[in-house]
């Protein structure tokens, strides 16, 4: 029998930090939550008691694989219910991880279509930063030398900003997406 796949992405769709977890109905109606991240000593992350055990569940009847913007190391301090996935795709898709080592093949291959296909990184992360306003910028983060990210305050964001900078971006072989926080 061939089994199945089920690939599904973390943050804000499994698990979520206390901010994200949106609880605005009565203390006493809020769903109970697992922790499955601690970070500096501190709980970060939680999946509620229900999704929980549909998690341990999946594990039992599929392949599950998580999948990720975070890095290595971000994804190494999740602990979630059910077994161990055997796979996990990192870093948008960076690396694929295989018993939590990751594949060089896979690596390489990205690494590889990279160099290829966009201008390089730095380039990137130089435009991005030079484009920002100290205004609404509250830090800039390279990820596994893959991607460049800034965490920006939304509120102060301009508009058109994102829409701009995609366009520039989408010129030389990159995406750009305004993820929540």
């Amino acid at each position: 029998m061939t089994p199945v796949v089920v690939a599904s992405d973390l943050d804000r769709t499994l698990i979520y930090s206390a901010g994200a977890l949106g609880l605005t109905m009565p203390d006493a109606q809020a769903p109970r939550l697992l922790c499955v991240e601690v970070y500096e000593h501190k709980p970060l992350s939680y999946v509620t008691e229900d999704a929980a055990g549909m998690l341990v569940e999946l594990g039992r009847r599929a392949v599950f694989v998580p999948t990720t913007t975070r890095t290595r190391e971000q994804y190494g301090r999740v602990r979630l219910p059910g077994p161990a996935p055997a796979y996990a795709i990192c870093a948008n898709g960076g690396h694929l991880l295989v018993d939590g080592v990751s594949d060089p093949d896979w690596a390489a291959g990205v690494a590889d279509r990279l160099a290829a296909e966009c201008a390089p990184l730095g380039e990137v992360r130089e435009r991005m930063v030079a484009a920002a306003d100290p205004a609404w910028l509250l830090k800039e983060r390279v990820a596994e030398d893959l991607f460049a990210y800034l965490v920006v305050d939304r509120g102060l964001l301009p508009e058109g900003w994102v829409k701009e900078f995609a366009a520039w971006a989408d010129g030389v072989g990159w995406g750009v997406s305004l993820q929540g926080r």
